[in-house]
């Protein structure tokens, strides 16, 4: 009875002992691998090459300016982004103008959602925006049957990272790329780990090789059939100076949550990866020519 005492005993010590290796172990792997600030900044753009859909915004403020941007992007089943637009003006001319747009690889639509101005017109009368509020416009279309846009939807798909659902293998191809020509250089002595929104997020200084960049939104542009960029040379930028930001990433997510542009109060900040995004393409839309002739016209 005793020797089997002992022998259970001895069994629980060593299960203790083990159990406690494996958590010191996963807290190891946790610390040191998991965590690590080049694990997460390699994860990061990882992940957003597999990312569906997300919503951007773009804060950019002046001295009497304010630009607020909210866009909604996918890409894979449906390519299309949607954007709200908010623009003010403070002063002695104080206005503002909130805009909407949609957005596909070849067209982009846009409407006036509101205006508000103190100008009036030639007989001192306040502008009434009411017969162009709501007001679909499209994107000319040339001679040759192709439209000359495209803009929303390519610009925020081609960001400061690339963001779309590819596949392994065009991911590592472009992965692949980064890292041999150095894409983006962190300065991971001046990491910081803070909390944001109750997350854990580092917050990272990064260059950008400009001359680098470009061949690799080049790259990214063939893959997901952007043709914007065949026409440019990477070259050209060789002796362009590097880009400057601050990345922020959540830790665990490995999505990048925010870039600032060092030197400027511009911001991206990032979120909803995943979530689907329905819009429908506006059915009846005139010129934008025509539109910016209507609002010419009310200040007669």
């Amino acid at each position: 009875m005793t020797m089997k005492l002992l022998t259970r005993n001895i069994f629980y010590k060593i299960l203790g002992i083990g159990l406690i290796l494996v958590l010191v172990s996963f807290w190891l792997w946790w610390r040191f691998i998991f965590t690590s600030p080049g694990r997460v900044f390699s994860d990061m753009l990882n992940t957003s090459l597999r990312t569906s859909s997300f919503t951007k915004r773009l804060i950019e403020p002046n001295d009497n300016q304010q630009f607020d941007q909210i866009i909604q992007a996918q890409s894979g089943s449906q390519n299309i982004a949607r954007s709200m637009t908010f623009i003010s003006r403070s002063g002695n001319s104080a206005a503002s103008v909130t805009t909407e747009s949609i957005g596909t690889p070849r067209d982009d639509y846009v409407r006036y959602v509101d205006i508000k101005t103190e100008q009036k017109n030639e007989n001192g009368e306040p502008l009434d925006f009411s017969s162009i509020l709501k007001v679909w416009a499209k994107t000319p279309i040339t001679p040759d049957g192709q439209s000359v846009a495209g803009q929303l939807f390519n610009d925020t798909l081609m960001g400061i990272v690339p963001k779309a659902n590819l596949s392994k293998v065009a991911r590592q191809e472009l992965l692949g790329f980064m890292a041999e020509h150095q894409v983006y250089k962190p300065d991971y002595g001046k990491l910081k780990r803070v909390w944001r929104d109750g997350r854990s997020v580092y917050v990272y200084d990064v260059e950008v090789n400009t001359e680098a960049y470009v061949a690799l939104l080049k790259k990214f542009g063939n893959l997901v059939n952007i043709s914007r960029l065949e026409n440019i040379r990477p070259d050209q930028y060789k002796n362009s100076p590097p880009l400057q930001f601050t990345f922020t990433i959540d830790v665990l997510s490995r999505q990048l949550v925010q870039v600032a542009y060092t030197g400027t109060d511009r911001k991206e900040q990032y979120s909803g990866f995943g979530a689907l995004v329905t819009n429908a393409i506006p059915a009846k839309a005139i010129s934008i020519e025509e539109l910016q002739n209507r609002l010419q016209n009310l200040q007669r």
